[in-house]
């Protein structure tokens, strides 16, 4: 949590201004397992959410992937009737081992080997309004920084570099009860840089969410996607300014709701 404060205070005044109105909110996790509620009701629910995906880097047609890893965001949202608040705040480290046989074309020459490391942090909030209780557009932005270093080869030269951006995005919000008591079906989809230049992309997730019997205490498993294409190379190892970042991996969660 540390790195992901130190990461936060690099963001944009933008993103800035973003992480101050949460704070307000309650900073936490995006996504939450709402439940039907009456117009007076008000739910506020905190917890934890822990994601391992793996990152590929694709650049000029080569893909740089990592080894997976754990990355874990706290969790709080807001529910007042049928509006809903919340954010989410992920952070890692990740490991990129050596590739070989790359044919990427940088100022030093045509790089061959990569190796590195790279630190990730994104902010997500959103606002949204559930038309039915089960399911919920909303609108939101997404922060994200990244700091990475690679050594490339033949040239051995160490890059080192950070991208900071922000993005608007529109998605929804799907839970559904299942046959089995105490047991949900959730889905959260999203698209990226509706109105940016910059920056187009997808977030997905599906899962499952069990509420526990005796206790406001809920537990999540599911599966989690998300794929960003920028207009720039933030490696600066290939001619062809097109960048994509893609995460995917499995989601464990914990959420306690307070009402």
């Amino acid at each position: 949590m540390l790195f992901a404060w130190r990461v936060l205070g690099s963001l944009s005044p933008m993103a800035k201004r973003v992480t101050r109105s949460v704070i307000v909110l309650a900073i936490g996790a995006f996504l939450f397992q709402p439940r039907p509620s009456s117009a007076e009701d008000f739910y506020l629910t905190v917890g934890v959410k822990l994601w391992y995906p793996r990152w590929d880097i694709n650049i000029g047609g080569e893909t740089l992937s990592s080894d997976f890893e754990l990355m874990a965001a706290p969790a709080v949202g807001l529910r007042w009737g049928r509006y809903f608040a919340g954010a989410s705040l992920t952070s890692g480290s990740f490991t990129f081992p050596l590739k070989r046989g790359l044919q990427l074309e940088s100022p030093q020459g045509t790089v061959t080997q990569v190796s590195g490391k790279a630190d990730f942090i994104q902010l997500e909030t959103g606002v949204g309004y559930y038309v039915v209780p089960w399911f919920g557009p909303y609108v939101g932005y997404l922060s994200q920084s990244q700091k990475f270093e690679f050594n490339t080869l033949p040239s051995n030269e160490s890059v080192k570099g950070d991208q900071n951006l922000g993005a608007l995005l529109i998605g929804a919000l799907f839970n559904r009860p299942t046959l089995w008591p105490r047991t949900a079906f959730y889905a959260n989809g999203a698209f990226v840089g509706v109105l940016s230049r910059d920056v187009r992309g997808t977030l997905a997730e599906v899962g499952f969410a069990y509420a526990a019997l005796r206790a406001p205490v809920s537990f999540s498993a599911g599966f989690k996607y998300q794929d960003l294409r920028y207009q720039r190379d933030i490696l600066k190892l290939n001619k062809n300014p097109r960048e994509r970042d893609t995460f995917l991996g499995l989601t464990l969660g914990i959420h306690y709701t307070l009402d």
